[in-house]
């Protein structure tokens, strides 16, 4: 049987890790770092651990902050002997009977190729609202399944896993093992500073420039957000049509429709089978006056049946919700 081993970070975060905890106890040994927490963190994980025997419990200091050295403390104090590794936080949980649809995909790579994939790419779900609601949720595939050895996390914030020696991994596909996310949205998360330092160090990955555009929207530094979406777009594998789509927003902001509307008509030429955009670019219309061309563009996107499945997915574009809003404007 594959060995496999959960892994996390965390900081004052007694409210979410029973929920967190309970759903990775099957795991063959689960190695939490505290990193500083003055709340009852640290007693949460010594009881889980006093009722479980695979429970590494570690205190460690990172200064500065960085979340890559953090998560890679956390990743080595797993044993050696693990085949494959789970990072999680304390505000996400994994579906029940994810160890056994893991375990059987790893079984059977190591049948078929002699060795387990270098990484598990899997489902990922976030509902944002979920104290309320729960219908603002997005959706994407995630990479948080790997192989013990050769992995590390790169860069201090949003940061990333990458293969040590350099080499193409072989990615397995599990669409059965869902880790789901119910973040804590009152908390004060102040990244822009780690965000340029992500930025100076890696140059080249177009989703640091797209968190770093974010902030500095929210800080109402529109300059700088133009510039470093222009710097994003211009990156051969970014996704054009979401980087578009922040700029629309930009403009939004700064009450310039106009281009408001032309940039999110190039989200929409960039991925024509995506409904998701052409809803975003009927509100821009909406908001510029445009009531004919908000019409026309929501007629277009009823005409995308496919569900969206990536991180572009909006349940709000879809059914009811949509049905409704499409209704309202005629």
């Amino acid at each position: 049987m594959p060995k496999i081993g959960v892994y996390g970070i965390c900081k004052n975060e007694e409210e979410f890790l029973n929920r967190c905890l309970d759903s990775v106890w099957e795991a063959d040994v689960i190695s939490f770092c505290d990193t500083g927490s003055t709340d009852n963190t640290l007693t949460v994980l010594n009881e889980f651990a006093e009722h479980h025997g695979n429970v590494i419990v570690t205190q460690i200091h990172v200064n500065p902050w960085r979340f890559d050295d953090a998560r890679n403390a956390a990743l080595y104090s797993l044993p050696s002997d693990c085949d494959i590794c789970i990072s999680i936080d304390a505000d996400e949980m994994l579906e029940v009977g994810w160890y056994k649809k893991l375990s059987v995909k790893i079984e059977e790579d190591i049948k078929l190729n002699g060795k387990t994939s270098d990484r598990y790419n899997h489902r990922f779900k976030t509902v944002w609202d979920w104290r309320e609601n729960g219908k603002n949720i997005s959706e994407h595939w995630h990479e948080r399944i790997h192989a013990r050895h050769n992995f590390m996390w790169k860069l201090p914030v949003h940061e990333h896993l990458v293969k040590c020696d350099g080499t193409a991994e072989s990615i397995g596909w599990l669409p059965d093992v869902l880790m789901i996310q119910k973040p804590e949205n009152t908390k004060s998360r102040v990244y822009l500073p780690m965000l340029e330092q992500s930025a100076k160090e890696d140059p080249k990955r177009w989703k640091t420039f797209s968190f770093l555009a974010g902030e500095y929207i929210n800080a109402g530094d529109f300059d700088k957000a133009d510039e470093a979406l222009d710097h994003a777009i211009l990156l051969p594998d970014s996704d054009k049509a979401f980087l578009h789509y922040q700029k629309s927003n930009l403009y939004q902001r700064k009450g310039d429709f106009d281009w408001a509307v032309i940039e999110m008509m190039n989200s929409c030429k960039s991925v024509p089978h995506i409904r998701e955009y052409r809803v975003y670019l009927a509100q821009v219309y909406l908001a510029a006056g445009r009531k004919s061309d908000a019409i026309a563009a929501l007629d277009q996107a009823a005409k995308i049946t496919e569900r969206t499945y990536g991180y572009e997915y909006n349940p709000s574009c879809w059914g009811e919700v949509f049905e409704t809003f499409k209704d309202s404007i005629k």
